[in-house]
């Protein structure tokens, strides 16, 4: 609520008479007082109690130290007159000091310190003057950090979002921690698009008027405002629009009357521009997008739990070859650098590949704790000292989080259909909360089984090896397509196992470690994901109904 004071009676007023009962406000707002004494007004005359309202407040920038935290949380009571908060979040993960500089510009603390000032939070909630504590403006390793160390988890992350920047990946990392995201700006901040933009300013596309959300807000005959609240809603996502109209606040609680239909959902979430979507310009000194989920690169991490290697390499033989090839298969793979050997037991190849191994053990090429080997036979085996990790494959979000609350020997690992059109941001986000790394079978797109599943001319069936975008790169990078697509898949934090028994493609496969994909190469490969249309395998065919009807078919719940 950035209301100024004049009007903050009237905005209250029509707040709380329409049903809203959440009130967010910050110290760096200057309208912490008159709030305070509009709400006063409604808890005299007692129509309203304090305990039915949740006030959310902010700890300034410029209080970003362990020893301001209190000092700063009382003045923001006294300024509400009231004896507690519902909710205290860090307004900014980056600090300033209290004075500006000589030309009065504010000056940036490069010393700020997360965990100390975490500690100062959790005290506020020992004394009684906040009831949880949050982040505002956090990332993804900044939530992680704050998350791993506290004593008292952090509840929320508030943070710019709207259907031109849906922060997917913040949401489900997020989620995967039980943090709750709140979403400023939900509408798009359309008087700030049109204040930066510098041409036309009835050329300015903002979700608002945006063609499908006026299409769908004349088929559930809504407003656009409604179809945008109601889209964040179904994802998970609490949203605080800000208004002062009166008729815009009414309309603004008016969405719990209808539902948006999968179909509808799914077509407002591939309008996400990711950080070209903002609608809020980043804060002065502030021009990283630190609200924005920041990926880790691959250097130094461990594989799939740390199992094995001295060097890390996120690429596998993925073994489904015929047991008649399978030592030219093998003896191409570990000649070209492949250490990282994928099967199963429905695969019909561990004798196979038992076979080929021992010759290579024997000779002395290699040894078996060179190699990790991965097959998908859990604790106990573990124990046993039969597998050195244990982990999931095909499971979605809840499956995983599931099993991860309630394990003894934490999964390492979740293998899933991954590729260029199916790219998964959320569950990769989700799993990479809880150190579970994602692996990608038919990283390529399954070009074999597309064309098999394709009804008309084969030559028209579309593949992420040969989409445009693609085909560019390669050639921009001189690199093959399947080159292009493991390179987007490992920076991204993926693990990739290609499948081939071809000599010639297992040696390309490998050879993705020279180059690096530009930022905004990797923007432009990220959207060409098409979420569940996007699958290469497909839905498996059952033999019964009983099998999609069942309670843990993964493929029930969003992602």
């Amino acid at each position: 609520m950035k209301t100024g004071i004049r009007d903050m009676d009237t905005t209250i007023d029509t707040a709380l008479e329409a049903g809203f009962r959440h009130i967010d406000t910050a110290y760096a707002y200057k309208n912490e007082e008159a709030i305070g004494k509009s709400l006063k007004r409604w808890f005299d005359s007692g129509k309203i109690k304090r305990e039915e309202l949740f006030i959310v407040t902010k700890l300034p920038s410029s209080g970003n130290r362990a020893e301001d935290v209190e000092n700063y949380l009382k003045q923001s009571l006294e300024n509400l007159q009231m004896t507690y908060v519902d909710l205290y979040l860090i307004h900014q993960p980056i600090g300033s000091f209290p004075e500006p500089d000589k030309d009065g510009n504010r000056v940036l603390n490069p010393n700020t310190d997360h965990l100390s000032l975490w500690k100062a939070m959790e005290a506020q909630v020992d004394a009684g003057r906040a009831r949880s504590i949050g982040l505002s403006n956090f990332n993804a390793r900044q939530v992680k950090r704050v998350w791993e160390n506290a004593r008292i988890k952090p509840a929320n992350n508030q943070v710019e979002l709207n259907l031109f920047f849906q922060q997917k990946e913040l949401v489900a990392f997020c989620k995967a921690l039980d943090v709750t995201i709140c979403a400023y700006s939900p509408l798009g901040s359309p008087g700030m698009r049109i204040k930066m933009h510098k041409g036309d300013p009835s050329k300015v596309e903002m979700p608002l008027t945006d063609p499908v959300v006026l299409k769908l807000a004349k088929k559930y005959n809504k407003t656009p405002s409604q179809i945008l609240i109601r889209h964040s809603i179904q994802r998970g996502v609490v949203v605080i629009p800000k208004s002062n109209n009166p008729e815009r606040l009414k309309e603004n609680i008016q969405v719990f009357d209808f539902t948006l239909s999968p179909e509808d959902v799914y077509e407002l979430d591939f309008l996400d521009r990711g950080v070209k979507g903002r609608g809020v310009p980043p804060f002065g000194g502030m021009s990283k997008g630190i609200m924005v989920y920041m990926r880790d690169g691959m250097s130094g991490r461990e594989c799939l739990g740390g199992a094995s290697f001295k060097t890390a390499q996120p690429l596998t033989l993925h073994a489904k070859a015929g047991i008649d090839d399978m030592d030219t298969t093998i003896d191409t793979a570990l000649e070209a650098g492949f250490r990282h050997i994928d099967t199963a037991y429905v695969y019909k190849t561990e004798e196979a590949i038992g076979k080929s191994l021992k010759r290579w053990f024997d000779s002395g090429k290699i040894k078996r704790e060179e190699l990790f080997i991965v097959t998908k036979a859990m604790e106990a085996q573990v124990d046993a000292g039969r597998t050195r990790s244990i982990g999931m494959s095909n499971f979605n979000a809840r499956q995983v989080k599931r099993v991860w609350e309630n394990a003894r020997i934490k999964p390492v690992n979740n293998q899933v259909e991954l590729n260029l059109f199916f790219q998964r941001k959320e569950l990769v986000a989700f799993c990479k909360a809880l150190d579970v790394t994602i692996c990608a079978y038919s990283p390529l797109g399954a070009p074999g089984m597309r064309i098999k599943m394709h009804k008309g001319d084969p030559s028209k069936v579309e593949m992420p090896l040969t989409d445009p975008v693609v085909l560019k790169l390669a050639k921009k990078y001189n690199k093959t397509p399947s080159q292009i697509l493991i390179r987007h898949s490992i920076q991204r934090g993926v693990v990739v196992i290609p499948k081939s028994n071809n000599p010639e493609r297992l040696k390309q496969n490998i050879q993705v470690f020279d180059f690096v994909l530009s930022p905004e190469d990797v923007y432009e490969l990220d959207f060409l994901d098409r979420g569940e249309k996007g699958r290469g395998v497909g839905p498996r065919e059952s033999k019964s109904k009983s099998e999609l009807e069942h309670p843990e078919n993964p493929r029930k719940d969003p992602y």
